[in-house]
């Protein structure tokens, strides 16, 4: 018991210089950042008990073959809580935790039904053409700001429809 103890004294000294796991500072992290401008205000959301959650998506693979498998297989990246809705606009962020990464297709989605059941509600874009998603290049320590419109009387085509 007393060598446990001895072997113990000697290795708090050097533990407590390890620094451990320690969180990564903002201006360190790389990040997809940006607004969600919502065309018309209110009055262009579906109704409220239709959007249970809201989203940023943003795929290593375009056009996604398996929105719920990219995500748990992690080819994929999200933000973490539900966004707020019914606004006319919301910022959002998505820390891309090993870069270098390229993300080809960055989404605005929302849970309609189970977990399974989401559309997409906005895509960044080349000119307002949701087939032309903008791909963006990572870099470690680097943020990017990826700006989307959404219009939910006019959704951009859904994965599938491709």
């Amino acid at each position: 018991m007393k060598n446990y103890i001895y072997i113990l004294i000697l290795l708090i000294p050097i533990l407590q210089s390890c620094g451990g796991l320690e969180p990564i500072p903002a201006e360190q992290k790389t990040l997809i950042k940006g607004t969600i401008n919502f065309v018309n205000d209110k009055d262009n959301w579906p109704p409220q008990d239709s959007i249970l959650s809201l989203k940023v998506i943003a795929f290593k693979n375009y056009p996604p073959t398996d929105l719920l498998g990219d995500i748990l297989n992690g080819l994929a990246y999200y933000t973490n809580d539900s966004l707020p809705i019914f606004q006319k606009s919301v910022d959002y962020q998505i820390e891309i935790t090993d870069p270098p990464q390229t993300i080809k297709y960055v989404v605005v989605a929302y849970q309609y039904g189970t977990i399974f059941e989401w559309k997409a509600a906005g895509v960044y874009c080349f000119e307002g053409d949701p087939r032309k998603p903008i791909t963006i290049v990572t870099e470690k320590g680097k943020q990017y700001t990826a700006s989307i419109n959404v219009d939910f009387k006019h959704l951009p085509p859904q994965p599938g429809e491709w």
